[in-house]
């Protein structure tokens, strides 16, 4: 046997540093070739029996690897190799070279290290040019070994960093064939790789395949979104293909790179910001009432039916939008928000729909996705629905039932998983009656209303908002121990807030920047504009006076409604419903009895 080398045999050929990656002795001598080159030794060493043993010395820490040792049980060997070696390191040979004694041979492998060849007497001139070419023999297989480990090492080297992307990667042959392809591509073409290697690629994806146009033209294709059609589903993907050349010139293969493209959108998204921020926690309140309107929202939350959230400007709409879908099961999928009154208008279908290469004059080559599209597999949130322009709400009605996306231009709809939480601060039934909003669209959306009351109807959370917004701007501010004095609090309390939170936070914000430690009622600035009587936000409500309760559906009314609508959609399936819901079948029967 060998002593383990610790230096990397990489020396031995005098290559350039980090040209080839390290090759160790005992990856040599674990493939095999150490043990070759002791029965190839072994068998020479028959010709030769005053040849006893074979060493690989390294001249910089006077250690011997013994490689083949014919008389290791025998009394009748000398030690040549450590009286020896240090002749050999002080000679520094550049060839084959003999010790004085004539016993042992030398043959420099690269800077570093020096195959000897020991016998156990001296040797005369026949034998020791047979040991001279032994000895040649052995070092040419070892290089030849160690270059062959080093292209192992590569190989598995780059088989661990296919293997390891996360997007689908293929290399193909001129005739489709799969040569190569790392697990997210199996995974993606729903097979195995001991399946996909060696067969064609026709045999799992049944559309054109653009690879095939690589192959004929010899020019890459880019980060192009294409649909294939497999066995068991369709698939949007987004392709980069690049072409390797031969010698000759032609494309003897193409690197084939692929993922879906919801990934790419859902990367895309958290680059963008397209992610909600808040939760229930952020809601501060103190009242019944709100109590009740989160209890509501949380059962909104753990199901994807589309929820219509309605209130009066500046009372949170998009705080709870956030809050819902940060408390579902689409969390950590994106949340994309629509601000329809900010939509130009003849941009909106566009906006929201995306368009395909050469749609309209102008339109960005190569198409672009519309919001519904980088929303796909979490939420898109509409905000200001009541300004959505009534020629686009036929398409987005068609999203809603359909759940596809047919682009603007385009031939094909594209799948989309979407849920879709809608806010607005108009009367959408009065609008329906007067013909400015759809009213199957208004149906199709007001699945489950959550009706944020307005500041003035829950005078308990003014206090409380109030000393929270307080704090928050000293941080702001860098300004400390600002208090609210009692006059200041009763006028908080006793002012209408016709903006609501929003107006309530301003307000805070501007007394902490102009008072000098104690907020008073002149900080305030109230009432300094008139401000005209805000829209309902229900048909059937009028203006409650303070001192009443503003109506709030009871959360068992919500659920019973919540559940016929799953059932309705589930063609009374009570599995998909339940499953719908996020509850369970017992659950769902347990409440259909107690209808009955």
């Amino acid at each position: 046997m060998f002593k383990t080398s610790p230096y990397p045999l990489s020396h031995l050929l005098d290559a350039a540093p980090g040209k080839n990656l390290p090759v160790s002795l005992n990856d040599v001598w674990n493939n095999g070739f150490c043990a070759a080159v002791d029965k190839f030794l072994q068998r020479q060493f028959q010709t030769a029996p005053q040849l006893s043993s074979c060493y690989l010395a390294y001249a910089d820490n006077l250690e011997l690897y013994v490689f083949h040792n014919n008389l290791a049980d025998s009394a009748d060997i000398m030690e040549p190799p450590a009286l020896h070696l240090d002749y050999f390191l002080n000679n520094k040979p550049q060839k084959l070279m003999p010790c004085p004694e004539k016993c042992c041979l030398a043959l420099p492998l690269g800077k570093k290290a020096f195959l000897l060849l020991c016998a156990a007497r001296p040797l005369d001139a026949s034998t020791q040019a047979l040991a001279g070419l032994i000895l040649q023999s052995a070092a040419c297989e070892l290089k030849n070994q160690i270059k062959i480990q080093q292209l192992r090492k590569q190989v598995e080297f780059g088989e661990k960093i296919v293997h390891s992307m996360s997007h689908g990667f293929l290399v193909l042959a001129p005739d489709l064939t799969v040569i190569n392809a790392n697990q997210a591509a199996c995974a993606l073409l729903n097979t195995t790789a001991q399946a996909l290697i060696g067969s064609t690629l026709a045999n799992f994806v049944f559309s054109p395949l653009l690879v095939q146009q690589v192959f004929k033209t010899g020019e890459a294709v880019k980060d192009r979104e294409v649909f294939i059609k497999l066995a068991d589903r369709d698939v949007h993907i987004i392709k980069t293909a690049v072409p390797v050349f031969g010698h000759d010139g032609s494309v003897i293969s193409v690197l084939d790179h692929f993922r879906e493209i919801k990934e790419t959108r859902r990367l895309a998204g958290r680059i963008a910001g397209a992610k909600a921020g808040f939760t229930f926690d952020d809601i501060i309140h103190k009242s019944q009432i709100m109590r009740e309107v989160i209890e509501l929202s949380k059962l909104a939350a753990a199901n994807s039916l589309s929820v219509l959230i309605t209130g009066e400007s500046g009372t949170g709409k998009e705080m709870f939008a956030h809050a819902v879908h940060l408390a579902g099961a689409r969390r950590n999928a994106p949340f994309v928000v629509i601000d329809c009154a900010s939509l130009p208008r003849d941009l909106v279908a566009s906006e929201l729909f995306g368009y395909v290469d050469g749609a309209f004059t102008g339109a960005r080559r190569g198409g672009s996705p519309g919001k519904f599209e980088l929303a796909d597999g979490g939420t898109i949130f509409l905000d200001e629905l009541g300004e959505l322009p009534l020629e686009v709400q036929p398409q987005f009605l068609r999203v809603l039932q359909t759940r596809q996306v047919m682009r603007l231009g385009g031939k094909e709809g594209l799948p989309v998983d979407i849920r879709v939480i809608a806010a607005t601060n108009c009367d959408l039934a009065d609008a329906v009656r007067r013909g400015n909003f759809r009213e199957d669209l208004f149906f199709r959306l007001n699945v489950l209303n959550i009706h944020i009351p307005a500041l003035r109807f829950r005078k308990d959370d003014i206090i409380e908002l109030a000393h929270f917004l307080l704090k928050k701007y000293c941080q702001v501010t860098g300004k400390e121990k600002i208090l609210f004095s009692d006059s200041a609090l009763e006028k908080l309390m006793t002012y209408s807030w016709p903006g609501n939170v929003r107006e309530l936070e301003n307000t805070i914000a501007k007394a902490v920047h102009i008072c000098n430690g104690i907020i008073e009622e002149k900080h305030l600035c109230l009432a300094v504009y008139p401000v005209t009587k805000p829209v309902l936000t229900m048909p059937d409500m009028q203006e409650p006076a303070l001192h009443e309760a503003i109506y709030t559906p009871p959360l068992k009314d919500v659920e019973t409604q919540a559940i016929r609508h799953a059932l309705k959609i589930c063609s009374g399936n009570i599995s998909k419903a339940a499953k719908m819901l996020g509850l369970a079948r017992s659950t769902i029967y347990k409440k259909m009895s107690a209808w009955n």
